[in-house]
């Protein structure tokens, strides 16, 4: 009798112990600051898309007073960041969603993220935020993020990002442009950069100034003003999925080491080799 209520007891223990084990390599996440929804495993955001269910999912938090994440960078994440960065000994940052623009490709419904990530000191010149790129697509109920990009570039300055829209680059192709400027030695300048999809990753297909002035160092004693700007567009051309860029610069330059101005009238044609654009000739 004694031998088998023995059996029985240790029958309870190893029982005990056997579900002990199990709950100790499946851990509940009860008070974890990721919503199970928003976990790296399940690459994942439920229901309907907004800017806090996105940047929560990709930093683990989001603080909507602020419309803000805390971003603490990996080392993998450092190891992306430029040398000579002003960002290269930071360790925390904010991000903020810079553009957040629906979009449809192959009949499927997706989210274009683009943030800026910013150190708490962001007065210098050279202070550029860190954009990243971010597309999400539908999945029934869900949406997987498509393509990841933390470490896009360093764009701006004294912390302030450039403007960031959608644009439609091709037959069913979609690209981020940005619209850059800068102010140096009394000049102003205008520009913009474009990445779009490249072998499932971001690319920088395109980067062009598009206007400049004197305005900053000119008049009265000083040298004749002078300013152009430019109207571009992209356009159908032989490649459906990349179209022709098209550029119109007008206005005036300053010439003869700036004692005076001549007039400037351009058109200039761009077309994608596969990689990039570039002027044809």
């Amino acid at each position: 009798m004694k031998k088998i209520f023995t059996c029985i007891v240790l029958s309870f223990f190893l029982v005990a112990c056997s579900d002990s084990e199990e709950l100790d390599t499946k851990p509940t996440p009860i008070n974890s600051p990721i919503p199970i929804a928003y976990t790296e495993k399940t690459k994942t955001i439920q229901g309907d898309f907004s800017e806090k269910k996105a940047l929560e999912f990709l930093y683990g938090n989001y603080d909507e007073t602020q419309k803000e994440s805390n971003w603490q960078l990996t080392k993998e994440d450092l190891e992306k960041v430029d040398e000579y960065s002003s960002l290269k000994d930071e360790k925390d940052l904010a991000v903020t969603a810079l553009l957040l623009s629906p979009f449809q490709q192959e009949g499927i419904d997706k989210y274009l993220l683009i943030t800026a990530a910013f150190a708490p000191e962001r007065a210098c010149h050279a202070c550029a935020p860190m954009i990243g790129s971010f597309i999400f697509k539908k999945n029934d109920n869900t949406w997987d993020l498509e393509i990841e990009e933390k470490c896009l570039l360093e764009l701006g300055s004294y912390g302030v990002p450039p403007d960031a829209k959608l644009i439609k680059i091709g037959k069913d192709n979609y690209a981020t442009l940005f619209e850059t400027s800068d102010t140096g030695q009394g000049r102003n300048y205008q520009g913009i950069t474009v990445f779009a999809k490249i072998d499932k990753a971001f690319s920088k297909i395109l980067e062009i100034e598009t206007g400049e002035d004197n305005s900053g160092d000119c008049g009265d004693n000083l040298a004749p003003c002078w300013s152009y700007s430019s109207k571009y567009e992209f356009v159908p051309g032989k490649n459906e999925s990349f179209f022709d860029f098209k550029i119109t610069t007008t206005g005036t330059s300053g010439v003869e080491g700036e004692k005076t101005t001549a007039p400037v009238n351009e058109n200039k044609l761009y077309q994608f080799d596969g990689k990039e654009y570039k002027v044809s000739k």
